[in-house]
């Protein structure tokens, strides 16, 4: 009843800050974290949850909605007369025959799409704006900026990958914590170190132990969900 009734009213800003604070369990859909999963709704559409992801999924005589609630999705849409739409607390997002990524970050929702355009409307804007394949776009409440060209390889956590080109470990740790429990840390000698390569998300055991050989760098376990690596000598 809380859902539809916050969907019913069309997500304002009160409505979705109501929404947003109930429990991720109500959501219709949701992972765990280090959990990804994908599943065919009824018109065909593929979408991908990854990790600590929730949905609503809404669909009606005459709309698609899919609601992300936090984390990201993978959508690749199927063919259907109605319009499917992905929301967030930012704004719309309108599929024209696609494949996308969104990604809820506190501050803003992030776009990337593989294929086709997603056309993006906030209330803050007076147009809308068409993103298309190849080209991404970071929005919040304000008006919505130009698309930029987007960094395809950050869609591979759906084929479990983490790809990193020239990434500050500080951001490669904080991106691999998404993924477990704990904190996951590194000293500020080695913060700025960049880093690239393609890392396991499905074992990130695995991930941090390839990242400190790279690195050359010595991964200190306090506790079983506090890491942190530093400097060898």
């Amino acid at each position: 009843m809380l859902k539809g009734l916050v969907l019913g009213l069309g997500v304002t800003g009160v409505a979705w800050t109501g929404y947003r604070n109930a429990p991720t369990w109500l959501a219709d859909q949701r992972t765990a974290t280090g959990e990804r999963r994908s599943l065919i709704l009824s018109d065909g559409t593929r979408l991908t949850l990854n990790t600590a992801s929730s949905v609503d999924i809404r669909y009606s005589a005459g709309l698609r909605l899919i609601v992300l609630i936090e984390g990201e999705i993978a959508v690749h849409t199927a063919s259907d007369p109605r319009p499917l739409h992905v929301r967030t607390l930012h704004g719309d997002m309108r599929a024209l025959g696609t494949r996308f990524n969104v990604r809820l970050h506190a501050d803003c929702t992030e776009l990337i799409v593989m294929e086709h355009a997603v056309a993006v409307h906030n209330a803050a804007s007076d147009r809308t704006v068409r993103v298309n394949a190849g080209m991404g776009l970071a929005f919040d409440r304000s008006p919505l900026p130009k698309p930029r060209p987007a960094d395809l390889a950050r869609t591979e956590w759906r084929q479990g990958q983490l790809v990193l080109d020239g990434w500050p470990l500080r951001r490669a740790l904080a991106e691999l914590q998404r993924y477990r429990s704990g904190g996951l840390t590194c000293s500020d000698e080695v913060a700025g170190v960049h880093l690239a390569g393609v890392y396991p998300l499905d074992d990130t055991d695995r991930a941090l132990v390839a990242i400190a050989e790279a690195l050359k760098l010595k991964i200190n376990t306090y506790t079983r969900f506090w890491i942190r690596l530093t400097p060898m000598s």
